[in-house]
């Protein structure tokens, strides 16, 4: 997933693909759903900037949604497709 091998993200903070001021925002805004229950970005589909493991931003079309209770809101998982729909590799 943009340049990165599966192993290499799986379980980190899903902030490491945002540009800033996202990336140090990320898990405060979690904070704030997780304590008052509003949702300001969930079920929505986004144009967001993130980043490649080159260190470049590129545009990417992000549905936004509340992950399952047993994962971590904030870490990425491998879910065995990759987001445009092809099967990954991890």
């Amino acid at each position: 997933m943009f340049g990165y091998e599966t192993p290499e993200i799986v379980g980190r903070n899903i902030n490491i693909l945002m540009p800033s001021p996202y990336r140090e925002n990320h898990d405060g805004y979690l904070d704030a759903y997780r304590r008052t229950g509003e949702r300001k970005a969930i079920g929505l589909v986004r144009t967001l900037d993130a980043g490649a493991r080159a260190g470049r931003y590129f545009p990417s079309k992000l549905p936004l949604a509340r992950s399952p209770p047993e994962t971590s809101p904030s870490t990425l998982e491998s879910s065995g497709t990759s987001p445009n729909g092809t099967k990954s590799t991890g």
